[in-house]
């Protein structure tokens, strides 16, 4: 017989054909660069690297039958495909919350940990991929909870607006990227989580939660990085920055000399 499988693409296989392992799939759009001026080699060494580290799907097999397997972006992580969930909304995840005793959530794999390993079934948040809406006078934006990076910020750029730090890649979901704990790129930048103004979370019986500074504290603290540890986070509401042009530059300073300019470095 045949079976079809599919995480943002598809491919076919017969049991009684041959298999080519591995198989790369949801592979993610090309990173825009973190800054806009940048020495292009560099620049498509790292769009090439991370293509090529993309999740992959490869088969095992038994005597009698094949599993497939889903990797992490460094493939230090697998779990079977069987496990994902696919929401396509935020009523769909707590219908499988409810129902289910123990959940992982995923966004674009990128964790070098082993976060999506799962004694029951994993969530995938890469459905609900919707930027709500935008206050530019507040520079507040509200989002769910799978929207990538490269996304987000294309759409604040249309109003002269950005996402307030990055890490080296921008194909990660925003609050994979906010729960893993993405962090801040020097002494005045702070971390991702940061800007997060407020969560909403399913709990564990499928309620519904606003999770911000001013109701919540204590729990609002505890969120980042959490990796879902106090529910399913489905929306997300950030502050965001004026869009800046920035200018990457490489240096070399011999050791001895760092001690010495550091602070005016960073």
């Amino acid at each position: 017989g045949s079976f079809t499988s599919s995480l943002k693409g598809s491919f076919t296989s017969s049991l009684n054909g041959s298999f080519t392992s591995p198989v790369v799939v949801n592979t993610p759009p090309t990173p825009i660069d973190k800054v806009n001026v940048i020495h292009k080699h560099n620049a498509v060494a790292m769009r090439e690297t991370f293509k090529r580290r993309a999740s992959i799907v490869r088969r095992q097999s038994t005597k009698c039958c094949f599993e497939v397997l889903v990797t992490n972006w460094a493939e230090t992580v697998e779990a079977g495909v069987k496990q994902f969930r696919h929401p396509d909304n935020t009523d769909d995840v707590v219908d499988l919350v409810k129902i289910c005793r123990k959940v992982r959530c995923s966004g674009a794999l990128h964790s070098c940990a082993p976060l999506i390993e799962s004694q029951g079934i994993i969530l995938s948040l890469t459905k609900l991929d919707q930027i709500i809406s935008i206050d530019t006078t507040a520079r507040i934006v509200r989002m769910q909870a799978g929207v990538r990076m490269h996304d987000l910020c294309t759409y604040l750029a249309d109003y002269g607006l950005a996402v307030g730090t990055l890490g080296t890649i921008d194909w990660q979901t925003i609050c994979g990227a906010v729960m893993t704990g993405t962090h801040g790129g020097g002494l005045t930048i702070p971390s991702l989580h940061d800007f997060v103004r407020s969560y909403t979370i399913v709990l564990p019986d499928g309620a519904l939660k606003r999770v911000d500074k001013e109701t919540s504290p204590t729990l609002f603290r505890a969120m980042a990085p959490s990796m879902g540890l106090f529910g399913a986070v489905v929306e997300m509401e950030m502050a965001v920055v004026p869009l800046e042009i920035l200018e990457a530059k490489m240096i070399s300073i011999p050791m001895e000399d760092v001690v010495q300019c550091f602070d005016s470095l960073m």
